[in-house]
């Protein structure tokens, strides 16, 4: 079966004219429709920002595929990539219920908000908030989150260790598949919490810590897992966490 080209090109100019046709316009969270248009939106960002490093070597085709979820032909190389989003999981609990909202979210500073108030009916009250006041409302300062657990009614662990989980569970996974499309499978995680990290060198080097400890114990090979991490608002890349840990940062 013939893969779904995403987007193409032989240099620069043409492979960014094909990008920005991806069709990324996120919409109702429940849909699997959705699912794949949040993997564009953060397929997308990620080669423009390695293209405005030129550490893309042309051409370029990248394919829709299941596991991974992207294949990727660039230059004489062939690589698969799996996206992966680390979070909180109430916070997503939240956005869910604010979906029901038709625009309108929920005031987390109504109720002590937790999974077990909305499972027994108790609902804050709704205004218009837009997702960066909410967020601002959840987090006043990050920069604290990373050492301190933060709190939405219940204690969260970091954003460091949301992101080291997520990282885990898709190794888990990839370990999983019966067989291998191809030699390297790179896992993109897009940072996706209740507060954006944005450009954020204590978090970088902090993930980084977190997961070579976390593979300390000889399981794996952290040079031969390829970890690339999205920051919150898209303009900011981690480019191989585990080795170089580069920062990317749109123009």
């Amino acid at each position: 079966m013939e893969k779904k080209i995403i987007a193409a090109g032989d240099a620069s100019e043409s492979f960014l004219e094909s990008l920005a046709k991806v069709d990324d316009k996120v919409g109702s969270r429940k849909t699997k429709k959705n699912q794949e248009l949040e993997e564009n939106w953060i397929i997308k960002r990620y080669f423009m920002l390695l293209d405005q490093v030129k550490a893309i070597a042309y051409p370029i085709k990248i394919m829709k595929d299941e596991s991974p979820d992207f294949l990727v032909v660039e230059g004489i190389a062939y690589y698969g990539i799996e996206v992966t989003q680390s979070t909180s999981e109430d916070f997503q609990v939240l956005l869910a219920e604010s979906d029901k909202g038709h625009g309108e979210f929920f005031d987390p500073t109504s109720i002590k908000y937790d999974r077990q108030s909305v499972q027994h009916g108790k609902k804050p009250t709704r205004r218009k908030y837009t997702k960066q006041e909410l967020q601002k409302m959840l987090h006043k300062d990050f920069s604290k989150a990373l050492a301190t657990p933060a709190r939405m009614g219940s204690p969260h662990p970091s954003a460091a260790q949301w992101a080291t989980d997520a990282v885990k569970n898709k190794i888990e996974t990839i370990r999983s598949w019966p067989q291998k499309k191809t030699e390297t499978t790179r896992i993109l995680l897009y940072e996706n919490g209740p507060d954006p990290i944005f450009d954020n060198h204590d978090f970088k080097a902090i993930l980084k810590e977190k997961l070579l400890s976390t593979f300390n114990d000889g399981s794996v090979d952290p040079k031969a897992i390829p970890v690339d991490c999205l920051l919150g608002d898209g303009r900011h890349l981690v480019f191989d966490v585990l080795n170089s840990s580069r920062l990317i940062s749109m123009n």
